[in-house]
């Protein structure tokens, strides 16, 4: 016969203390028992619904990390980049050297008087010596011409080429033709000046090398061109490597 209780149990209990519930036999419960999570076997009082099992963490443990003791380690800090460190090869040039296209500034008065090589080197524009040479004058024009001839080098021939060839264009268009050629051969040191005094200041060679090339130009005068001819040929002499400058002066 069946026992009751606050409720109707199924017969018979298998050693339960306290009212059971549930549908099926209790297996060994204390006190009111409630659902068990699965796997549970052996309930004392009521069973808390089961919780994730836990990864064994003491202390406070990030995300994804397994068997964290302790406090967990600060994280990683990004290596600052290093500051860029001067070449060792700074300030020498490799390769051709280009030159500067700034155009120097010139003293033109200052070069008429007293032509420069550095000057030359930076002299861009040889026609812009007529603004400071008065070309009316024959004296002036053979003096600068005789000047200039005794800086000119071998990398500064084509300035002072075309600033000759700019200045006698000018000269021969406005003074007398047989003064200016006079004037010429006395800077050349080939006929005397009437002032005891003056002492050409030129370079006879250099100056005849400029000139050589000037009197194939179409405004060097034909009568100009035979007597500075004459005047080499007469003083050979004074001329090195007499034969190859005659020749070029041959009319």
């Amino acid at each position: 016969e069946n026992l009751e209780c606050d409720r109707v149990i199924k017969w018979p209990p298998s050693f339960s203390f306290g009212c059971a519930t549930g549908a099926g036999p209790a297996a060994f419960s204390f006190g009111n028992k409630s659902t068990a999570p699965a796997a549970t076997t052996f309930s004392f009082g009521n069973a808390a619904p089961a919780a994730a099992a836990p990864t064994f963490s003491f202390g406070n443990t990030p995300a994804s990390t397994t068997f964290q003791f302790g406090a967990p380690a600060p994280p990683a800090k990004t290596p600052e980049k290093e500051p860029a460190k001067p070449s060792p090869f700074a300030g020498f040039e490799f390769g051709p050297r280009t030159t500067s296209t700034v155009a120097a500034t010139v003293d033109w008065d200052a070069f008429v008087r007293t032509p420069t090589e550095s000057d030359l080197k930076g002299i861009s524009d040889p026609k812009a010596v007529l603004n400071a040479l008065d070309t009316a004058n024959a004296s002036k024009t053979a003096a600068f011409i005789g000047r200039l001839s005794k800086v000119v080098t071998n990398e500064t021939t084509d300035t002072c080429q075309k600033m000759v060839n700019a200045v006698l264009a000018s000269s021969y268009e406005t003074c007398n033709h047989a003064f200016l050629t006079n004037e010429l051969l006395i800077t050349l040191d080939f006929i005397k000046s009437e002032d005891k005094d003056f002492k050409p200041v030129s370079d006879t060679d250099a100056m005849l090398n400029l000139i050589s090339k000037t009197i194939a130009e179409p405004f060097f005068p034909e009568t100009s061109k035979k007597t500075v001819a004459a005047f080499v040929r007469k003083e050979a002499k004074k001329i090195k490597n007499s034969a190859s400058v005659i020749e070029r002066f041959e009319i």
